[in-house]
Order: C-alpha cells, then structure tokens, then sequence
C-alpha cells in the first residue's frame, strides 16, 4: 500500500509542477485604423495613434501618443444637451484674470440656482447664487484672480486661477450636489 500511495503524491506534485509551468500568452490583435483621421471629423480621442511630429510643435521625435484633442484645429464636440444642458464651455485667461463659462446650450431656459463649481485639485467650491436662470445660449462667467474688485460679488470665486495646467479640472453639480458635467483644462498649443 505504501508504494501505491508514494506514487499518487509524486503523481500529484508532477501535476501540480506541470501546472505552474510557463504558458504562450495570445498577442491581441492590432485595430488601429491605418489613416488618422482629419482632427476636424473626429468626435473623440483615438487612442493608440501617432501623430506626424510635423503636426504637433516638437523639435526632435516624439516618445509619446499626441493626442487628437491636442493637434491644432481639433474641433470637439458639443455635448448632447438632452443628456446635459448646463457646461463648462469656455476658459479664458486675460491677464491675471481666469473666466470660467457656465453655458446654457439647451433651447430651453434652465434654473441652475445653487449648483456649485468644485475644483478637486484645489478642493475648493462655490455655490452659485440662487435665482440663478440661465436662457439659451446664455453664460454665468465666474472669475478667479488677485485684483477683482471690479467684477461683481457673486462671480468671484478665487484669488488664483485653477485651470492653469493641463487635466486640470472642475465639475459642476446641480443643488442636490450629483455631477451635471466636468471640464478638463486643455491649454491651446499654438502660438
């Protein structure tokens, strides 16, 4: 019984050694699309394509992707506004002066009385004022800077500006505090 049972564990262990051994693993396959396509026509980022350095203002070859996002005249796209109809539109930097764009682009009017502009690498926010109505097309501009006494109480936010780097972001929230839409900050890199 005793060679019976030496022999199922060296049995066993040669299995279990089996098992641990090195596998071939599959190499995915590659779908990238063999043209980039025009910066103008494309809804989103491409990710794993390589732009021509040609496009993008570096001297010497490029170690990493350029995203689509930040060849120049990349057109995005406006969000859907039956899925959200208050953004972030626009970033302005005048002088020492930041403006942040909080747009209506639905063709309806929108109360977005209390919503509230977070940034997280900053971990500040500011509540909106209330009565706060917004009619199409048309934009609440809070300003962030060290000098600005003449701009109304209620759109100051900072004494800096907040978007000034890139994937520097914030997020609007409605008054119930949920997410209506982040902003990530990407700055122009043309001249």
């Amino acid at each position: 019984m005793k060679p019976l049972r030496r022999f199922s564990m060296l049995l066993i262990f040669v299995i279990l050694i089996a098992g641990c051994s090195p596998q071939a693993t599959q190499v995915p396959q590659s779908t990238t699309p063999t043209t980039l396509p025009s910066p103008e026509l494309t809804a989103y980022p491409v990710p794993g394509i390589f732009v021509e350095t040609t496009t993008y203002p570096l001297g010497a070859e490029q170690e990493t992707p350029v995203p689509a996002y930040m060849v120049p005249g990349f057109i995005t796209m406006t969000p859907d506004a039956n899925l959200t109809s208050i953004i972030v539109s626009e970033v302005r930097h005048e002088g020492d002066v930041e403006s942040i764009y909080i747009t209506n682009i639905s063709s309806t009017t929108q109360d977005i009385s209390s919503y509230m502009i977070y940034s997280p690498k900053l971990d500040v926010r500011k509540i909106l004022p209330s009565n706060l109505i917004l009619e199409p097309g048309e934009s609440f501009i809070l300003y962030n800077g060290a000098d600005l006494e003449k701009y109304p109480v209620e759109q100051r936010w900072l004494g800096e500006p907040v978007l000034t780097e890139m994937l520097d972001e914030v997020w609007l929230t409605n008054s119930a505090a949920r997410i209506m839409y982040y902003f990530i900050y990407y700055p122009s890199i043309t001249p």
